[in-house]
């Protein structure tokens, strides 16, 4: 089974961590999961963010996507077209989605 896990934000905040946990778990588990986590609009990945710790726990982790936590148009709809090129590749069997910029650009994606 393959599994895309988005979470839209980059801060490492009280969310952050039952989503990082239940990634690894099920990253331990006979499953391949591709993390995507968010990126700060104004610098990118950060040291302490959701990014680096992802990377630590050794989740595959992709940052090829901004997911941005608050809308911007423009960016989410890259990351709606990134995306849909990276499931035609990939054909996760589930995409699994917290925050309601992942759920949307997932929805569009997907279609």
């Amino acid at each position: 089974m393959r599994i895309a896990h988005l979470f839209s934000n980059h801060k490492f905040t009280g969310p952050a961590d039952p989503v990082l946990t239940l990634a690894k778990t099920l990253s331990q588990r006979d499953v391949t999961l591709d993390f995507f986590p968010g990126r700060d609009p104004k610098r990118g990945p950060a040291a302490d963010g959701v990014a680096a710790r992802a990377s630590r726990l050794g989740l595959s982790t992709n940052t090829s996507l901004r997911l941005y936590k608050h809308g911007r148009p423009i960016a989410a709809l890259r990351d709606v077209f990134a995306l849909r090129q990276w499931i035609r590749r990939e054909r996760p069997d589930v995409i699994h989605t917290h925050l309601p910029n992942d759920h949307l650009i997932a929805a569009l994606a997907a279609r």
